[in-house]
């Protein structure tokens, strides 16, 4: 635990709580958790994951890494 969040690294403290990812654990601050998935870790409950997990467990980062990989074939 560094004291700041892992996403815009904004220092703990009294106003700026930690809370964590429920899916890859890294600590945020609210304004970084702004997403609500079913975690597999989690009996599938909708839990506030960040932004990237967000990606994955939509599967939208494997919709870009094909569009990536595709328009470079080209």
């Amino acid at each position: 635990m560094s004291g700041k969040c892992f996403a815009c690294s904004s220092a703990f403290g009294f106003f700026k709580k930690e809370h964590g990812c429920k899916n890859c654990g890294f600590a945020f601050c609210s304004s970084c958790l702004p997403h609500k998935e079913p975690v597999p870790k989690h009996n599938n409950q909708r839990l506030p994951v960040c932004i990237n997990c967000h990606l994955i467990l939509t599967g939208y980062v494997y919709i870009y890494m094909y569009i990536y990989v595709y328009v470079c074939l080209i």
